[in-house]
């Protein structure tokens, strides 16, 4: 039963700097802010094989210890990241983020398939909300989503 959701966003500007800046975990917990707390993020930008091991607070109230956050790839010239994360009822989060230039916007794209057993429906809502706050702090000039069933 996993799901699969896309969240588009549209920002003024360069797609190699709006990247570099989703590659600083500082990036995250400020869009994060308001919403999650995470603990044991580094201060240096991600690096493909690195495994982070984060707890993270939702809602102040919700807590996941030992989240993990796997680096699967990272192409900074074509402005790509994958990622694979799995904690609590997560099973699979495979996070493929990638960013575009297309004309004088750039393009974010988060396409997040993911498995949290019988929380999955939940999780694909708290997703789609989730992907949508992040780019609404981030002041994108527009955001769309689409979730769909996903191949488990």
């Amino acid at each position: 039963m996993s799901k699969r959701v896309i969240t588009t966003a549209t920002y003024a500007g360069n797609a190699h700097d709006i990247f570099r800046s989703a590659l600083m975990f500082s990036e995250l917990s400020g869009a994060m802010s308001g919403l999650a707390r995470y603990e044991g993020l580094p201060d240096h930008p991600v690096k493909t094989g690195d495994t982070y091991i984060v707890n993270i607070t939702v809602w102040k109230v919700f807590k996941t210890k030992n989240y993990e956050i796997y680096i699967a790839d990272l192409d900074e010239d074509a402005c790509l990241l994958k990622s694979q994360e799995k904690g609590g009822a997560i099973t699979r989060w495979e996070h493929n983020l990638s960013v575009r230039q297309e004309g004088e916007f750039a393009v974010w794209t988060d396409d997040v398939t993911f498995n949290a057993g019988v929380l999955t429906p939940f999780m694909a809502h708290f997703c789609a909300y989730m992907y949508k706050r992040r780019h609404k702090y981030r002041k994108a000039l527009s955001i769309k989503t689409d979730m769909r069933s996903a191949p488990s």
